[in-house]
């Protein structure tokens, strides 16, 4: 039904609506949860409705520290003991409804001066068990009204929530660690996601994680670090948050890093990422959390075990920029092998799907081009080591290599082109894995100098020979890979048309059993 709709055919034969319902919530009604709840279903429903915004707002007494929204809330959120104050089914109306409110007209603004803020800071304090979904619905709903909000995060300060944030999320990581420890299928986590040789299975079985947290426990920690990764992401709130590193949360960051099984690659990435927004937003902080040995430890886990998630590949780049502001932190970088084990799940099987997420590739080669810009004196290291990666792409691609037991290739040529297109049980592995290398390549290089270096090096000639694997599908030329392939084409012929043509032709004369001339 459409607003108009509704207006003429129910709000025109009940004018007053909205209030009449909205009286029910009074504590003095005396209603049923199960009333109030349809209560607050109804008002999130009705705040869609553009002409009964106001009269709910007016109604609700939003604005008022003693409104009945205000009642409702504190009732709630004052609850200490094991028990909440309402039943999960209220909780769940009243999240939907202020988070309608929060994004709707002016409502974050009311519900902000009416000083729900406090309320929010203080509930996160809360650590008792089956108030874990609600702590991390009070997240969310506290990130949505400081980004909405301009007078949300100085009063979110004022009530001491910064302190509160990072003491929660230190509680929940040493409660997570508890709980992997003493789970027996937790070092299990670690293992291969692909499971040949039963190749009609694999679509199902890969990347098929078992959770060892309970689902409340991953929901909290997602939201508080969203939280505190959209504050430190926000310039004007930097003066604020500047005294994080003094309190535990780079210890907290270190044991989510030395516990990848336990947390997931999304959690996981958000701490490297929050890692370098500490030392990018305030760079002299960086000796700090070098004295808690957050960077070494991130760069011991990552050589040792780099997790299956395109959230983690993404954010190493700008933390390793971030670690390599200073001299020590240089040496450290430089006597790792981070970036050879990155760029080893190019060419992994492993990370076949991985690579497939979103812009994983071209965002991680971006950023590593903006890693190498600003250090350059590690660009031959690191041109080398993608050479590396590009030699056992191709590798990869020759018959007897352990990718063609999941990627036939030639066994294309037996299907029809719908059949291909459709992909019922195989799957263009090296097609996909080729596809990751080229969409890196696009987003690295892009300034003329590295394009240089890797035509030098001879990273184009090595696309020129994966672009003649026997495992690519029949209408490779069709792909996504081909499209790949040519948007790097383009960029190194900015560069030097001669060096891209020569290989070229030259793989052509291979092809073709020509003489070479």
């Amino acid at each position: 039904m459409s607003e108009l709709e509704f207006k003429n055919n129910f709000l025109s034969r009940e004018p007053n609506f909205t209030a009449n319902i909205i009286s029910i919530l009074q504590p003095e009604a005396h209603a049923p949860l199960s009333v109030q709840t349809a209560v607050l279903l109804a008002l999130e429903a009705l705040l869609k409705q553009r002409s009964e915004v106001s009269g709910a707002y007016v109604a609700l007494n939003a604005s008022a520290n003693h409104g009945v929204l205000m009642f409702i809330l504190r009732k709630a959120f004052s609850s200490t003991g094991d028990q909440p104050a309402y039943p999960f089914e209220f909780m769940s109306a009243l999240y939907a409804f202020l988070s309608a409110m929060a994004t709707n007209l002016n409502g974050g603004q009311l519900l902000v001066s009416a000083g729900v803020i406090p309320i929010f800071a203080s509930a996160l304090k809360q650590t008792q068990p089956k108030q874990q979904r609600s702590a991390g619905r009070i997240a969310k709903l506290l990130d949505g009204l400081i980004s909405s909000t301009a007078s949300a995060f100085p009063a979110f300060c004022s009530a001491n929530g910064i302190t509160a944030l990072a003491n929660r999320i230190h509680g929940e990581v040493c409660a997570a660690v508890s709980i992997s420890d003493a789970n027996p299928e937790a070092a299990n986590d670690l293992s291969s996601p692909i499971k040949p040789p039963r190749l009609e299975d694999i679509t199902r079985q890969l990347y098929r994680r078992h959770e060892i947290l309970p689902a409340e426990h991953i929901y909290l920690l997602k939201e508080l670090f969203k939280f505190l990764s959209h504050l430190l992401q926000q310039p004007t709130y930097h003066d604020r948050l500047r005294n994080l590193v003094e309190t535990d949360l780079p210890s907290t960051l270190r044991t989510v890093i030395t516990h990848p099984a336990a947390f997931g690659g999304n959690i996981y990435g958000s701490a490297i990422s929050i890692s370098a927004m500490l030392v990018h937003n305030e760079p002299t902080s960086l000796p700090i959390i070098q004295e808690a040995r957050l960077p070494e430890t991130m760069l011991s886990c990552l050589e040792k075990h780099l997790p299956y998630s395109g959230d983690v590949i993404m954010n190493i780049p700008a933390a390793l920029g971030a670690f390599c502001l200073n001299d020590v932190g240089m040496e450290q970088f430089r006597k790792s092998k981070i970036i050879s084990k990155v760029l080893g799940a190019f060419s992994d099987p492993d990370f076949v799907r991985v690579l497939q997420e979103g812009d994983v590739p071209g965002s991680f080669g971006a950023a590593l081009d903006e890693f190498m810009r600003h250090f350059p004196i590690v660009k031959d290291e690191i041109i080398g080591d993608i050479i590396a990666m590009l030699q056992n792409v191709v590798d990869m691609g020759n018959e007897g290599s352990s990718l063609q037991k999941l990627g036939p290739g030639h066994t294309f040529l037996l299907r029809t082109a719908q059949e291909a297109d459709i992909k019922t049980h195989l799957d263009d592995f090296y097609g996909m894995m080729l596809e990751s290398a080229t969409t890196f390549l696009e987003g690295f290089l892009e300034q003329r100098t590295h394009s240089k270096l890797f035509l030098d090096k001879g990273g184009w000639v090595l696309v020129v020979k994966a672009m003649r694997s026997p495992l690519l599908s029949f209408d490779f030329v069709k792909s996504r890979t081909f499209k790949s392939l040519h948007g790097l084409s383009s960029t190194l012929l900015d560069t030097s048309q001669e060096m891209v043509y020569q290989a070229l032709f030259r793989g052509l004369k291979d092809c073709l059993a020509l003489p070479q001339i």
